[in-house]
């Protein structure tokens, strides 16, 4: 009987310690872990573009009018950049995208664009996720999904840098809706850079046509060549019969013919 009373007594022991150790965790629970909170931005920009303006903008010392061929022309013309932003929270809480801008640090001074309109979406979204989105509604994007906006309302000009250089601003907002703990609401902006390398899509301008010059080709004149003509000589003078003297030669002319006719 003594053994049996023993062993009782030990388990009420045990059983009065680990009640004494459950009442000191309900009294002091454990400290809750900190969570983390946040997301993923990325940004690309298409390279090269070209910078000229005008044909003024390429200087070409070989071309008849000192200036080449500009062949900007459209989306070529123009920076083209996509900012992605992705719902990368480890506390899986859903974010909203509130606003997004981009601000191109252009030769000239910067320029910022926003408004920027959306060109895609993956996973689960919700609120306002097309075009331009409204700021007082936002695009909420579940865990792992990802909201894509694109840039493309400048145009370069030929006194900007290469490469040339942009900012991605979006601002976002953690919604705290499945572990709040350490999270705030409060919207926060993201930014990442990229850049444009630029070229500046210039050719040869066409070279002058040289206009021709006539060529004197010498004529041969002829040259008057002497003739040796031989001088006159005047005829010998022949002598003039009088009157009387032609009567008397015809008086004897007629005289020989009577003469012979006479003898026959």
């Amino acid at each position: 009987m003594r053994t049996r009373f023993r062993g009782s007594a030990t388990v009420l022991r045990l059983l009065g310690s680990g009640a004494l150790m459950l009442g000191i965790v309900l009294a002091f629970p454990a400290e809750a872990k900190a969570q983390s909170h946040g997301v993923s931005i990325f940004k690309t920009c298409v390279s090269p573009k070209t910078s000229c303006g005008t044909n003024a903008d390429c200087a070409d010392p070989n071309s008849c009018n000192g200036q080449g061929i500009c062949t900007s022309a459209g989306a070529g013309h123009m920076n083209e950049c996509s900012i992605t932003l992705t719902n990368s929270d480890p506390s899986l809480d859903n974010v909203t995208v509130l606003a997004a801008q981009d601000t191109v640090f252009a030769g000239a001074g910067n320029q910022t664009f926003t408004l920027l309109p959306v060109s895609g979406t993956t996973g689960t979204t919700s609120g306002d996720c097309t075009g331009s989105i409204n700021p007082a509604t936002g695009c909420t994007l579940a865990p792992n999904a990802s909201v894509t906006f694109l840039s493309n309302q400048y145009v370069i000009q030929p006194t900007d840098p290469t490469p040339l250089t942009d900012q991605g601003s979006l601002q976002v907002r953690d919604e705290c809706n499945v572990n709040p703990i350490g999270c705030s609401s409060v919207p926060n902006t993201v930014q990442f850079t990229a850049s444009t390398d630029l070229v500046s899509g210039c050719t040869p301008g066409a070279p002058c046509t040289p206009t021709p010059t006539p060529t004197n080709t010498p004529t041969n004149t002829p040259t008057n060549t002497p003739t040796n003509t031989p001088p006159q000589v005047a005829p010998p003078s022949v002598p003039t019969l009088s009157f009387p003297m032609m009567a008397l030669l015809g008086l004897i002319l007629a005289g020989a013919g009577l003469f012979l006719a006479r003898r026959h």
